[in-house]
């Protein structure tokens, strides 16, 4: 993903990095955006999140917007999804709109979601 596909930071939205060498179990939550490369098993929280290539999540993701580029096994819910082609996802995914580029795959159930829905909220905070 360039840097010109992730939105732009502000104060209130600071941007994060998370390499591929780091592990993680338990919850990881932000207000910005954070682009996530390692691995995790429990639950990721960001107004913005982009999995990179390296990235193996295992449980559960709430984002307002939301980009797969390695593997997602659980569930996840976007107002944004966008999976692309590296994306290996087998998970139930609730959204509001999803791009789906070809390469993908993908294994699980797609539903609906409402902005409401989320519980992230536009002032950028999460309630987990």
């Amino acid at each position: 993903m360039t840097s010109s596909a992730i939105p732009q930071t502000t104060p209130e939205r600071k941007r994060s990095l998370i390499g591929e060498d780091v592990r993680i179990t338990g919850s990881l939550t932000t207000r910005g955006i954070l682009e996530f490369g390692g691995e995790i098993r429990g639950e990721l929280t960001a107004d913005t999140l982009v999995l990179t290539r390296t990235a193996r999540v295992h449980g559960k993701i709430r984002a307002r917007h939301l980009t797969i580029e390695g593997t997602l096994q659980g569930s996840a819910a976007a107002l944004n999804l966008t999976l692309r082609p590296s994306a290996i996802v087998s998970a139930d995914l609730t959204c509001e709109r999803i791009c789906i580029e070809p390469g993908a795959q993908i294994e699980g159930r797609i539903g609906k979601l409402a902005a409401y829905d989320l519980g992230i909220h536009a002032s950028g905070s999460a309630s987990v």
